[in-house]
């Protein structure tokens, strides 16, 4: 999806200024946060299942969430993908894990 004309994506700077002014795309923004979310199931299934205890599940859950915490970080982001990126994804993982081992 393509940036407004004359943003540098590689300046942190400017894609603060371009979130507060809207003018990033939302719908990456949504596609990103829907990929954590269906990467946070799909882990929490391969953990358990391989694992087939619920503290594989668990350590996926915080190594998952501390990775996308750390891009959270380094990428201006929304409160919303906040929310969702450090809130949502532990609990789509721990409950894709829960209740099969």
């Amino acid at each position: 999806m393509p940036y407004t004309s004359g943003l540098d994506a590689t300046d942190p700077a400017q894609l603060k200024l371009a979130l507060e002014a809207g003018e990033l795309p939302l719908l990456g923004m949504v596609l990103v946060l829907g990929g954590w979310l269906l990467g946070a199931y799909a882990g929490g299934r391969v953990a358990i299942s391989i694992g087939k205890q619920e503290w594989v599940v668990m350590t996926f859950a915080v190594l998952f969430t501390v990775g996308i915490v750390m891009n959270l970080l380094v990428v201006p982001s929304p409160t919303w993908m906040w929310i969702g990126g450090a809130g949502a994804t532990p609990l789509f993982a721990l409950g894709a894990g829960s209740g099969r081992s």
